[in-house]
């Protein structure tokens, strides 16, 4: 997976997009991925966008 410039949780993988979040060590679980289900670089900015607010939450 390699890192989108400029974006924090956005990774790209065989043309696909993925969120990507590493957890602390004492929850047990690593990291946090899943696709974002687009090849649309600006769909998938919305996407994380919007997820990362309901994160926020």
């Amino acid at each position: 997976m390699k890192a989108i410039a400029g974006t924090k949780h956005l990774y790209i993988r065989k043309e696909w997009f993925y969120f990507r979040m590493k957890l602390p060590k004492r929850l047990g679980v690593r990291e946090v991925r899943f696709s974002l289900n687009t090849q649309d670089l600006s769909y998938a900015l919305v996407k994380l966008q919007r997820f990362t607010f309901k994160l926020a939450c």
